[in-house]
Protein backbone atom coordinates (compact mmCIF):
# COMPACT_ATOMS: atom_id res chain seq x y z
CA UNK A 1 0.00 0.00 0.00
CA UNK A 2 1.27 3.45 -0.88
CA UNK A 3 1.91 5.71 2.09
CA UNK A 4 2.10 9.48 1.74
CA UNK A 5 4.56 10.52 4.41
CA UNK A 6 6.75 13.36 3.13
CA UNK A 7 7.16 15.07 6.47
CA UNK A 8 9.78 15.93 9.01
CA UNK A 9 10.29 17.58 12.37
CA UNK A 10 11.44 21.16 12.65
CA UNK A 11 13.72 22.49 15.34
CA UNK A 12 11.32 25.26 16.28
CA UNK A 13 10.12 24.90 19.82
CA UNK A 14 8.79 26.73 22.81
CA UNK A 15 8.57 25.71 26.42
CA UNK A 16 5.52 25.09 28.55
CA UNK A 17 6.27 24.94 32.26
CA UNK A 18 3.64 24.30 34.88
CA UNK A 19 4.19 26.38 37.99
CA UNK A 20 2.35 28.08 40.81
CA UNK A 21 1.63 31.37 39.08
CA UNK A 22 1.03 32.87 35.66
CA UNK A 23 3.46 35.65 34.68
CA UNK A 24 2.07 39.13 34.28
CA UNK A 25 3.93 39.77 31.03
CA UNK A 26 2.20 39.05 27.75
CA UNK A 27 2.82 39.69 24.08
CA UNK A 28 3.94 43.29 24.44
CA UNK A 29 7.35 42.63 22.91
CA UNK A 30 5.82 40.83 19.95
CA UNK A 31 2.95 43.17 19.27
CA UNK A 32 5.14 45.70 17.50
CA UNK A 33 6.54 43.02 15.25
CA UNK A 34 3.28 41.31 14.33
CA UNK A 35 1.96 37.91 15.28
CA UNK A 36 4.50 35.07 15.57
CA UNK A 37 4.57 32.96 12.41
CA UNK A 38 5.78 29.52 11.42
CA UNK A 39 6.41 29.09 7.69
CA UNK A 40 6.94 25.86 5.79
CA UNK A 41 9.11 26.20 2.66
CA UNK A 42 8.30 23.40 0.23
CA UNK A 43 11.43 24.04 -1.82
CA UNK A 44 13.77 23.75 1.18
CA UNK A 45 11.54 21.24 2.98
CA UNK A 46 12.10 23.14 6.19
CA UNK A 47 10.40 25.48 8.67
CA UNK A 48 11.39 28.97 9.73
CA UNK A 49 10.07 31.16 12.52
CA UNK A 50 9.31 34.88 12.24
CA UNK A 51 8.20 37.61 14.67
CA UNK A 52 9.09 35.64 17.76
CA UNK A 53 11.48 36.03 20.65
CA UNK A 54 14.21 33.54 19.82
CA UNK A 55 12.48 30.26 19.02
CA UNK A 56 9.53 30.93 21.32
CA UNK A 57 6.35 30.63 19.27
CA UNK A 58 4.04 30.37 22.30
CA UNK A 59 5.07 33.04 24.82
CA UNK A 60 1.68 32.79 26.55
CA UNK A 61 1.97 29.03 27.15
CA UNK A 62 4.25 29.44 30.13
CA UNK A 63 3.98 29.19 33.90
CA UNK A 64 0.44 27.79 33.74
CA UNK A 65 -1.43 26.31 36.68
CA UNK A 66 -4.54 24.14 37.10
CA UNK A 67 -7.65 25.99 36.00
CA UNK A 68 -5.86 28.21 33.46
CA UNK A 69 -7.07 28.49 29.87
CA UNK A 70 -4.74 30.52 27.64
CA UNK A 71 -5.32 31.36 23.93
CA UNK A 72 -2.44 32.18 21.59
CA UNK A 73 -2.74 33.39 18.00
CA UNK A 74 -0.15 32.20 15.48
CA UNK A 75 0.24 32.54 11.75
CA UNK A 76 0.91 29.35 9.80
CA UNK A 77 2.02 29.63 6.17
CA UNK A 78 3.29 27.41 3.37
CA UNK A 79 5.21 28.50 0.30
CA UNK A 80 6.84 26.97 -2.78
CA UNK A 81 4.51 23.96 -2.89
CA UNK A 82 2.41 22.54 -5.73
CA UNK A 83 0.14 20.20 -3.82
CA UNK A 84 -1.77 19.79 -0.55
CA UNK A 85 0.27 20.31 2.64
CA UNK A 86 -1.03 19.54 6.14
CA UNK A 87 0.80 21.10 9.10
CA UNK A 88 0.80 19.36 12.49
CA UNK A 89 1.93 20.29 15.99
CA UNK A 90 3.14 17.79 18.57
CA UNK A 91 4.43 18.38 22.12
CA UNK A 92 7.52 16.25 21.58
CA UNK A 93 8.45 13.28 23.77
CA UNK A 94 7.53 14.76 27.16
CA UNK A 95 3.79 14.02 26.82
CA UNK A 96 4.46 10.44 25.74
CA UNK A 97 6.89 9.83 28.61
CA UNK A 98 4.60 11.36 31.28
CA UNK A 99 1.02 10.62 30.19
CA UNK A 100 -0.28 10.85 33.76
CA UNK A 101 0.77 14.50 33.87
CA UNK A 102 -0.67 15.56 30.52
CA UNK A 103 -4.02 13.77 30.55
CA UNK A 104 -5.63 16.92 32.01
CA UNK A 105 -4.04 19.33 29.52
CA UNK A 106 -6.10 20.03 26.39
CA UNK A 107 -4.98 21.76 23.20
CA UNK A 108 -7.67 23.18 20.89
CA UNK A 109 -6.95 24.69 17.47
CA UNK A 110 -9.48 26.96 15.69
CA UNK A 111 -9.44 28.44 12.21
CA UNK A 112 -12.03 31.02 11.11
CA UNK A 113 -13.91 30.40 14.36
CA UNK A 114 -14.34 26.64 13.86
CA UNK A 115 -12.53 23.89 15.75
CA UNK A 116 -9.94 22.16 13.55
CA UNK A 117 -8.57 19.80 16.22
CA UNK A 118 -8.90 19.18 19.94
CA UNK A 119 -7.13 16.59 22.08
CA UNK A 120 -5.31 16.07 25.38
CA UNK A 121 -1.51 16.17 25.24
CA UNK A 122 -1.11 12.62 26.54
CA UNK A 123 -2.62 11.38 23.27
CA UNK A 124 0.09 13.04 21.22
CA UNK A 125 3.59 11.68 20.73
CA UNK A 126 6.73 12.51 18.83
CA UNK A 127 6.62 11.27 15.25
CA UNK A 128 8.99 8.32 14.88
CA UNK A 129 8.77 7.67 11.17
CA UNK A 130 5.36 7.86 9.63
CA UNK A 131 3.95 4.35 9.68
CA UNK A 132 0.30 3.87 8.75
CA UNK A 133 -2.12 4.63 11.58
CA UNK A 134 0.50 6.45 13.61
CA UNK A 135 -0.41 9.52 15.65
CA UNK A 136 1.08 12.52 13.83
CA UNK A 137 0.18 15.21 16.34
CA UNK A 138 -2.67 17.69 16.29
CA UNK A 139 -3.67 19.07 12.88
CA UNK A 140 -3.24 22.81 12.49
CA UNK A 141 -4.40 23.36 8.91
CA UNK A 142 -4.41 21.82 5.42
CA UNK A 143 -3.31 24.11 2.58
CA UNK A 144 -4.45 23.14 -0.92
CA UNK A 145 -2.06 25.75 -2.35
CA UNK A 146 0.53 28.20 -0.99
CA UNK A 147 -0.94 30.64 1.50
CA UNK A 148 -1.24 31.59 5.15
CA UNK A 149 -3.82 31.27 7.91
CA UNK A 150 -4.14 32.86 11.36
CA UNK A 151 -5.01 30.20 13.93
CA UNK A 152 -6.00 30.34 17.56
CA UNK A 153 -4.37 27.66 19.72
CA UNK A 154 -5.88 27.38 23.20
CA UNK A 155 -4.18 25.44 25.99
CA UNK A 156 -6.34 24.48 28.97
CA UNK A 157 -5.18 22.90 32.23
CA UNK A 158 -8.12 21.27 34.00
CA UNK A 159 -8.65 22.14 37.65
CA UNK A 160 -8.62 18.45 38.60
CA UNK A 161 -4.96 18.34 37.57
CA UNK A 162 -4.22 19.71 41.04
CA UNK A 163 -0.85 20.27 42.62
CA UNK A 164 0.51 17.03 41.15
CA UNK A 165 0.77 18.77 37.79
CA UNK A 166 2.45 21.86 39.18
CA UNK A 167 4.95 19.85 41.19
CA UNK A 168 5.93 18.00 38.04
CA UNK A 169 7.45 21.14 36.52
CA UNK A 170 6.95 19.49 33.13
CA UNK A 171 8.61 21.11 30.15
CA UNK A 172 7.21 20.75 26.64
CA UNK A 173 9.20 21.29 23.46
CA UNK A 174 6.67 21.87 20.69
CA UNK A 175 7.59 20.50 17.27
CA UNK A 176 6.08 21.03 13.83
CA UNK A 177 5.68 18.41 11.13
CA UNK A 178 4.07 18.28 7.72
CA UNK A 179 2.51 15.88 5.28
CA UNK A 180 3.60 17.28 1.94
CA UNK A 181 1.76 15.82 -1.07
CA UNK A 182 3.66 17.94 -3.60
CA UNK A 183 4.61 16.11 -6.74
CA UNK A 184 8.35 16.88 -6.32
CA UNK A 185 11.14 14.55 -7.32
CA UNK A 186 13.00 14.35 -4.03
CA UNK A 187 13.68 11.32 -1.81
CA UNK A 188 14.43 12.16 1.80
CA UNK A 189 16.61 10.22 4.23
CA UNK A 190 16.27 11.32 7.87
CA UNK A 191 18.36 9.96 10.74
CA UNK A 192 16.47 8.72 13.80
CA UNK A 193 17.17 10.52 17.08
CA UNK A 194 18.91 8.15 19.53
CA UNK A 195 19.86 8.02 23.22
CA UNK A 196 22.82 6.02 24.55
CA UNK A 197 25.48 5.89 27.25
CA UNK A 198 29.23 6.14 26.66
CA UNK A 199 30.89 2.93 25.48
CA UNK A 200 29.77 -0.37 24.03
CA UNK A 201 30.42 -1.60 20.52
CA UNK A 202 28.44 -1.52 17.28
CA UNK A 203 28.33 -2.79 13.72
CA UNK A 204 30.81 -0.09 12.72
CA UNK A 205 33.25 -1.30 15.40
CA UNK A 206 32.95 1.96 17.34
CA UNK A 207 31.41 3.15 20.60
CA UNK A 208 28.57 5.02 18.88
CA UNK A 209 25.27 3.17 18.34
CA UNK A 210 24.39 2.19 14.79
CA UNK A 211 22.30 4.84 13.05
CA UNK A 212 18.76 4.14 11.85
CA UNK A 213 17.08 6.07 9.07
CA UNK A 214 13.59 6.99 7.93
CA UNK A 215 13.12 7.19 4.17
CA UNK A 216 10.35 9.27 2.62
CA UNK A 217 9.52 8.75 -1.04
CA UNK A 218 7.60 11.11 -3.35
CA UNK A 219 3.91 10.51 -3.88
CA UNK A 220 3.22 7.40 -5.94
CA UNK A 221 6.65 5.84 -5.35
CA UNK A 222 7.16 2.74 -3.20
CA UNK A 223 10.41 2.48 -1.26
CA UNK A 224 11.31 -0.95 -2.62
CA UNK A 225 11.10 0.48 -6.16
CA UNK A 226 13.93 2.95 -5.53
CA UNK A 227 17.56 2.27 -6.43
CA UNK A 228 20.04 4.55 -4.68
CA UNK A 229 23.46 5.44 -6.08
CA UNK A 230 26.59 6.73 -4.34
CA UNK A 231 28.61 8.95 -6.67
CA UNK A 232 26.45 7.67 -9.51
CA UNK A 233 27.87 4.14 -9.38
CA UNK A 234 27.56 2.12 -6.17
CA UNK A 235 23.93 0.99 -6.12
CA UNK A 236 21.80 -0.24 -3.21
CA UNK A 237 18.13 -0.67 -2.30
CA UNK A 238 16.16 -0.62 0.96
CA UNK A 239 13.10 -2.62 2.07
CA UNK A 240 9.66 -1.01 2.27
CA UNK A 241 9.75 -1.02 6.09
CA UNK A 242 12.59 1.54 5.95
CA UNK A 243 9.81 4.10 6.25
CA UNK A 244 9.54 3.06 9.90
CA UNK A 245 13.25 3.15 10.70
CA UNK A 246 15.95 0.97 9.16
CA UNK A 247 19.69 0.37 9.30
CA UNK A 248 21.21 1.20 5.91
CA UNK A 249 24.48 -0.64 5.84
CA UNK A 250 25.76 1.16 2.77
CA UNK A 251 25.76 4.54 4.56
CA UNK A 252 28.70 5.51 6.78
CA UNK A 253 27.40 7.58 9.67
CA UNK A 254 29.33 10.33 11.43
CA UNK A 255 28.77 11.83 14.89
CA UNK A 256 29.72 15.46 15.48
CA UNK A 257 29.71 16.92 19.01
CA UNK A 258 27.38 19.92 19.18
CA UNK A 259 28.39 21.45 22.50
CA UNK A 260 31.19 23.60 21.12
CA UNK A 261 31.54 26.82 19.15
CA UNK A 262 31.50 26.65 15.37
CA UNK A 263 31.88 23.69 13.04
CA UNK A 264 33.69 20.65 14.40
CA UNK A 265 35.11 17.51 12.88
CA UNK A 266 33.28 14.22 13.50
CA UNK A 267 34.09 12.72 16.89
CA UNK A 268 36.13 9.55 17.27
CA UNK A 269 34.19 8.33 20.31
CA UNK A 270 31.34 9.26 22.65
CA UNK A 271 33.41 9.95 25.77
CA UNK A 272 31.92 13.44 26.16
CA UNK A 273 28.29 13.49 27.35
CA UNK A 274 25.95 15.76 25.45
CA UNK A 275 24.39 16.11 22.02
CA UNK A 276 25.88 14.86 18.74
CA UNK A 277 24.65 15.43 15.19
CA UNK A 278 24.17 12.21 13.23
CA UNK A 279 25.48 12.78 9.73
CA UNK A 280 26.59 10.60 6.83
CA UNK A 281 29.77 10.68 4.76
CA UNK A 282 27.71 10.31 1.58
CA UNK A 283 25.69 13.51 2.05
CA UNK A 284 25.48 15.36 -1.28
CA UNK A 285 26.73 12.31 -3.18
CA UNK A 286 23.46 10.34 -3.31
CA UNK A 287 20.99 10.08 -6.19
CA UNK A 288 18.04 7.76 -6.83
CA UNK A 289 16.18 6.21 -9.75
CA UNK A 290 12.80 4.57 -10.23
CA UNK A 291 12.78 2.94 -13.62
CA UNK A 292 14.10 5.61 -15.94
CA UNK A 293 13.11 8.53 -13.68
CA UNK A 294 15.83 10.26 -11.68
CA UNK A 295 15.32 11.73 -8.19
CA UNK A 296 17.46 13.93 -5.99
CA UNK A 297 18.23 12.71 -2.45
CA UNK A 298 18.18 15.05 0.55
CA UNK A 299 19.66 14.00 3.90
CA UNK A 300 18.35 15.36 7.22
CA UNK A 301 20.61 14.77 10.27
CA UNK A 302 19.37 13.40 13.58
CA UNK A 303 20.55 13.92 17.17
CA UNK A 304 22.33 11.43 19.41
CA UNK A 305 22.03 12.13 23.15
CA UNK A 306 24.92 10.59 25.09
CA UNK A 307 24.15 10.33 28.80
CA UNK A 308 26.70 10.59 31.59
CA UNK A 309 28.65 7.71 33.12
CA UNK A 310 30.98 8.10 36.11
CA UNK A 311 34.15 6.92 34.35
CA UNK A 312 33.76 7.42 30.57
CA UNK A 313 37.48 6.89 29.89
CA UNK A 314 37.49 3.61 31.81
CA UNK A 315 34.33 2.45 30.04
CA UNK A 316 35.86 3.13 26.62
CA UNK A 317 39.14 1.44 27.54
CA UNK A 318 37.34 -1.60 28.95
CA UNK A 319 38.82 -1.23 32.43
CA UNK A 320 35.45 -0.27 33.91
CA UNK A 321 32.41 -2.51 33.36
CA UNK A 322 29.14 -0.79 34.22
CA UNK A 323 26.69 -3.45 32.99
CA UNK A 324 26.10 -7.21 33.03
CA UNK A 325 23.90 -9.24 30.66
CA UNK A 326 20.34 -9.97 31.75
CA UNK A 327 19.05 -13.51 32.21
CA UNK A 328 15.71 -15.33 32.08
CA UNK A 329 16.50 -17.61 35.02
CA UNK A 330 16.77 -16.04 38.46
CA UNK A 331 17.81 -19.34 40.05
CA UNK A 332 20.90 -19.60 37.83
CA UNK A 333 21.91 -16.00 38.43
CA UNK A 334 24.31 -16.86 41.22
CA UNK A 335 26.88 -14.33 42.31
CA UNK A 336 30.61 -14.93 42.08
CA UNK A 337 31.62 -18.14 43.82
CA UNK A 338 28.08 -19.36 44.43
CA UNK A 339 27.29 -21.12 41.17
CA UNK A 340 28.49 -24.71 41.43
CA UNK A 341 26.92 -25.81 38.13
CA UNK A 342 28.85 -23.28 36.10
CA UNK A 343 25.71 -22.62 34.02
CA UNK A 344 25.61 -18.92 34.85
CA UNK A 345 28.08 -16.16 34.21
CA UNK A 346 29.85 -14.87 37.32
CA UNK A 347 28.08 -11.88 38.83
CA UNK A 348 30.24 -9.60 40.97
CA UNK A 349 29.08 -9.51 44.55
CA UNK A 350 28.31 -5.79 44.40
CA UNK A 351 26.22 -5.93 41.21
CA UNK A 352 22.49 -6.35 40.71
CA UNK A 353 20.98 -9.08 38.55
CA UNK A 354 18.42 -8.36 35.84
CA UNK A 355 15.86 -11.07 35.06
CA UNK A 356 13.47 -10.73 32.12
CA UNK A 357 10.56 -12.71 30.76
CA UNK A 358 11.41 -15.04 27.88
CA UNK A 359 8.65 -13.47 25.77
CA UNK A 360 9.52 -9.83 26.43
CA UNK A 361 10.08 -7.53 23.46
CA UNK A 362 13.12 -5.28 23.45
CA UNK A 363 13.17 -2.05 21.46
CA UNK A 364 15.99 0.36 20.79
CA UNK A 365 15.02 3.66 22.46
CA UNK A 366 11.49 2.28 22.74
CA UNK A 367 11.04 2.60 18.95
CA UNK A 368 12.51 -0.13 16.76
CA UNK A 369 13.23 -3.82 17.30
CA UNK A 370 16.68 -4.65 18.60
CA UNK A 371 19.39 -4.12 15.99
CA UNK A 372 22.76 -2.46 15.66
CA UNK A 373 24.95 -5.48 16.17
CA UNK A 374 28.64 -6.24 16.18
CA UNK A 375 30.39 -7.78 13.20
CA UNK A 376 31.60 -10.70 15.29
CA UNK A 377 28.37 -12.32 16.45
CA UNK A 378 25.51 -10.37 14.83
CA UNK A 379 23.59 -10.32 18.11
CA UNK A 380 22.43 -7.75 20.58
CA UNK A 381 23.55 -8.11 24.19
CA UNK A 382 20.97 -6.63 26.55
CA UNK A 383 22.50 -5.73 29.89
CA UNK A 384 21.50 -4.02 33.12
CA UNK A 385 23.63 -0.95 33.61
CA UNK A 386 24.82 -0.33 37.16
CA UNK A 387 26.77 2.84 37.84
CA UNK A 388 27.83 4.84 40.85
CA UNK A 389 26.65 8.27 41.82
CA UNK A 390 27.84 11.23 39.76
CA UNK A 391 29.76 14.15 41.18
CA UNK A 392 29.51 16.40 38.10
CA UNK A 393 32.27 18.68 39.34
CA UNK A 394 31.12 18.73 42.96
CA UNK A 395 31.96 16.70 46.04
CA UNK A 396 30.18 13.33 45.88
CA UNK A 397 29.43 13.62 49.60
CA UNK A 398 27.40 16.75 48.82
CA UNK A 399 25.42 14.82 46.20
CA UNK A 400 24.74 11.97 48.64
CA UNK A 401 23.70 14.46 51.29
CA UNK A 402 21.27 16.18 48.92
CA UNK A 403 19.73 12.93 47.75
CA UNK A 404 19.49 11.63 51.30
CA UNK A 405 17.74 14.81 52.34
CA UNK A 406 15.24 14.38 49.50
CA UNK A 407 14.69 10.74 50.47
CA UNK A 408 14.17 11.63 54.13
CA UNK A 409 11.55 14.21 53.19
CA UNK A 410 9.62 11.44 51.46
CA UNK A 411 10.08 8.91 54.29
CA UNK A 412 9.12 11.37 57.01
CA UNK A 413 5.98 12.40 55.11
CA UNK A 414 4.77 8.79 55.01
CA UNK A 415 5.49 8.15 58.70
CA UNK A 416 8.75 6.19 58.46
CA UNK A 417 11.30 6.73 61.22
CA UNK A 418 14.84 7.81 60.37
CA UNK A 419 16.64 6.34 63.40
CA UNK A 420 19.69 4.25 62.45
CA UNK A 421 18.60 4.38 58.82
CA UNK A 422 21.29 3.72 56.20
CA UNK A 423 21.36 4.44 52.45
CA UNK A 424 22.97 3.09 49.30
CA UNK A 425 22.55 4.69 45.86
CA UNK A 426 22.78 3.27 42.35
CA UNK A 427 21.73 4.27 38.84
CA UNK A 428 20.08 1.61 36.64
CA UNK A 429 19.13 1.35 33.01
CA UNK A 430 18.81 -1.25 30.25
CA UNK A 431 21.33 -0.95 27.43
CA UNK A 432 22.46 -2.90 24.37
CA UNK A 433 26.22 -3.40 24.79
CA UNK A 434 26.44 -4.50 21.16
CA UNK A 435 24.89 -1.27 19.94
CA UNK A 436 27.04 1.44 21.48
CA UNK A 437 25.29 1.12 24.87
CA UNK A 438 22.05 2.38 23.31
CA UNK A 439 19.17 2.67 25.75
CA UNK A 440 16.59 -0.10 25.25
CA UNK A 441 13.18 -0.85 26.76
CA UNK A 442 11.61 -4.17 27.81
CA UNK A 443 7.88 -4.60 27.15
CA UNK A 444 7.45 -6.79 30.26
CA UNK A 445 9.81 -4.81 32.47
CA UNK A 446 12.71 -6.23 34.47
CA UNK A 447 12.95 -7.99 37.85
CA UNK A 448 15.98 -6.56 39.64
CA UNK A 449 17.81 -8.59 42.30
CA UNK A 450 19.87 -6.12 44.30
CA UNK A 451 22.74 -7.46 46.46
CA UNK A 452 22.25 -7.19 50.21
CA UNK A 453 24.08 -4.13 51.55
CA UNK A 454 27.08 -4.72 53.77
CA UNK A 455 26.02 -5.89 57.22
CA UNK A 456 22.75 -7.44 55.99
CA UNK A 457 21.89 -10.79 54.40
CA UNK A 458 19.02 -13.05 53.42
CA UNK A 459 19.45 -15.02 56.66
CA UNK A 460 18.98 -11.86 58.75
CA UNK A 461 16.41 -10.20 56.50
CA UNK A 462 13.66 -10.83 59.02
CA UNK A 463 15.38 -8.44 61.42
CA UNK A 464 15.67 -5.60 58.94
CA UNK A 465 13.17 -3.41 57.08
CA UNK A 466 14.33 -2.56 53.56
CA UNK A 467 12.87 0.25 51.49
CA UNK A 468 13.74 0.99 47.87
CA UNK A 469 13.25 4.48 46.56
CA UNK A 470 13.07 5.55 42.94
CA UNK A 471 13.88 9.12 41.94
CA UNK A 472 11.56 9.23 38.98
CA UNK A 473 12.49 10.57 35.52
CA UNK A 474 15.89 11.73 36.74
CA UNK A 475 17.77 10.61 33.65
CA UNK A 476 21.42 11.40 33.10
CA UNK A 477 20.95 14.41 30.88
CA UNK A 478 21.63 17.02 33.56
CA UNK A 479 22.39 20.44 32.15
CA UNK A 480 21.69 19.50 28.51
CA UNK A 481 18.88 22.05 28.53
CA UNK A 482 19.81 25.68 29.11
CA UNK A 483 19.52 26.74 32.74
CA UNK A 484 19.15 23.23 34.16
CA UNK A 485 21.11 22.37 37.30
CA UNK A 486 21.37 18.96 38.93
CA UNK A 487 20.50 20.48 42.29
CA UNK A 488 17.18 21.80 40.99
CA UNK A 489 16.40 18.55 39.17
CA UNK A 490 16.93 16.59 42.39
CA UNK A 491 14.78 18.96 44.38
CA UNK A 492 11.96 18.84 41.81
CA UNK A 493 11.93 15.12 41.02
CA UNK A 494 9.18 12.79 42.21
CA UNK A 495 10.21 10.13 44.74
CA UNK A 496 8.26 6.87 44.82
CA UNK A 497 8.39 3.66 46.85
CA UNK A 498 8.00 0.25 45.22
CA UNK A 499 7.41 -3.21 46.68
CA UNK A 500 10.54 -5.17 47.58
CA UNK A 501 10.95 -8.80 48.54
CA UNK A 502 13.87 -10.48 50.32
CA UNK A 503 15.09 -13.50 48.31
CA UNK A 504 18.18 -15.68 48.30
CA UNK A 505 19.45 -13.89 45.19
CA UNK A 506 18.97 -10.44 46.71
CA UNK A 507 16.35 -7.75 47.26
CA UNK A 508 13.86 -8.23 44.44
CA UNK A 509 11.82 -5.42 42.93
CA UNK A 510 10.20 -4.88 39.54
CA UNK A 511 10.93 -2.01 37.15
CA UNK A 512 8.31 -1.52 34.41
CA UNK A 513 9.05 -0.73 30.78
CA UNK A 514 11.17 2.42 30.41
CA UNK A 515 11.01 2.90 34.21
CA UNK A 516 14.71 3.14 35.02
CA UNK A 517 16.57 6.07 36.61
CA UNK A 518 18.37 6.52 39.98
CA UNK A 519 17.44 4.24 42.87
CA UNK A 520 18.20 4.22 46.60
CA UNK A 521 18.19 1.24 48.92
CA UNK A 522 17.61 2.25 52.55
CA UNK A 523 17.29 0.02 55.60
CA UNK A 524 17.05 0.04 59.42
CA UNK A 525 16.51 -2.48 62.27
CA UNK A 526 12.97 -3.78 62.36
CA UNK A 527 12.42 -2.81 65.99
CA UNK A 528 13.09 0.84 65.14
CA UNK A 529 10.78 0.95 62.13
CA UNK A 530 7.57 2.98 62.10
CA UNK A 531 5.06 3.65 59.37
CA UNK A 532 3.91 1.54 56.40
CA UNK A 533 5.82 -1.30 54.79
CA UNK A 534 4.71 -2.09 51.25
CA UNK A 535 4.57 -5.86 50.99
CA UNK A 536 2.83 -5.82 47.62
CA UNK A 537 -0.66 -6.29 49.07
CA UNK A 538 -1.57 -2.67 48.45
CA UNK A 539 -3.16 -2.17 51.87
CA UNK A 540 -0.31 -0.13 53.35
CA UNK A 541 -0.31 -2.27 56.51
CA UNK A 542 2.09 -1.22 59.25
CA UNK A 543 3.81 -4.54 59.60
CA UNK A 544 7.12 -6.01 58.62
CA UNK A 545 7.79 -9.27 56.87
CA UNK A 546 8.34 -12.60 58.49
CA UNK A 547 11.80 -14.03 59.10
CA UNK A 548 11.20 -16.42 56.21
CA UNK A 549 12.73 -13.75 54.01
CA UNK A 550 9.37 -12.68 52.57
CA UNK A 551 10.21 -9.20 53.67
CA UNK A 552 8.90 -6.56 51.34
CA UNK A 553 9.50 -2.90 51.46
CA UNK A 554 8.80 0.12 49.47
CA UNK A 555 11.10 1.65 47.07
CA UNK A 556 10.86 5.30 45.98
CA UNK A 557 12.24 6.44 42.76
CA UNK A 558 15.47 8.25 43.30
CA UNK A 559 16.75 11.61 42.17
CA UNK A 560 19.17 12.50 39.49
CA UNK A 561 22.37 11.41 41.06
CA UNK A 562 21.53 7.96 42.31
CA UNK A 563 23.61 5.13 41.06
CA UNK A 564 22.26 2.47 38.83
CA UNK A 565 21.83 -1.01 40.16
CA UNK A 566 24.14 -3.30 38.31
CA UNK A 567 22.56 -6.20 36.64
CA UNK A 568 24.31 -9.42 36.15
CA UNK A 569 23.42 -11.77 33.44
CA UNK A 570 24.08 -15.27 34.46
CA UNK A 571 24.71 -18.11 32.16
CA UNK A 572 21.63 -18.13 29.87
CA UNK A 573 22.08 -14.48 29.05
CA UNK A 574 19.93 -13.58 26.11
CA UNK A 575 20.82 -12.92 22.50
CA UNK A 576 18.55 -11.54 19.83
CA UNK A 577 19.59 -12.20 16.26
CA UNK A 578 19.27 -9.55 13.58
CA UNK A 579 18.31 -10.47 10.05
CA UNK A 580 21.04 -8.68 8.15
CA UNK A 581 24.79 -8.65 8.26
CA UNK A 582 26.82 -5.51 7.74
CA UNK A 583 29.00 -5.67 4.70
Amino acid sequence: MMKFRNRYISVLCASLVFASAVPATGLTALAAQGDPSVIYDGAERDFRLENAEGTDLFPEFKQMMPGDEVPQEINVAVEHTDGPVTVYLTPGPAAAEKPEIFKNVTLTVRADGRVVSETTLDQLSQIPGGSEGENQGIELYTFEKPGEKTLEATLKVEEEAGNELMDAQASVNWKFTVQDYSSGNTVRIRAMDLTAYTGGDSMSNESFPTARYYIEAPRGVELDEITFYIDGTDAFTVPEEAEDGEIIQELEETFTYLSGDGAQAPSENDEAPGLYEIGIEEEGRLTAKVGGDEYSVVYEPGTLTVRYVTDPEGVLEGSEDIATPVTVDAASAARTGENESGSAADVPADKAIGVVSADTTFRTNGKTDIAGLTEEDETGQIALMCDDILSLGTDIENRVEQMTGRAEEFLTARGNSLEQRQYEYKYLDLINEHDGNAWVSSSEGVDVYYPYPEGTSYETAGDTVFTILHFKDLHREYGFESGETIEQLINDCEVEAVPVEATEQGLKFHVPESGFSPFAVTWQPKDLHTGPVDDGSGDGAEETVAETGDQTNIFPWAVAVLLALAVLGAGGYIRWSYKRKRK
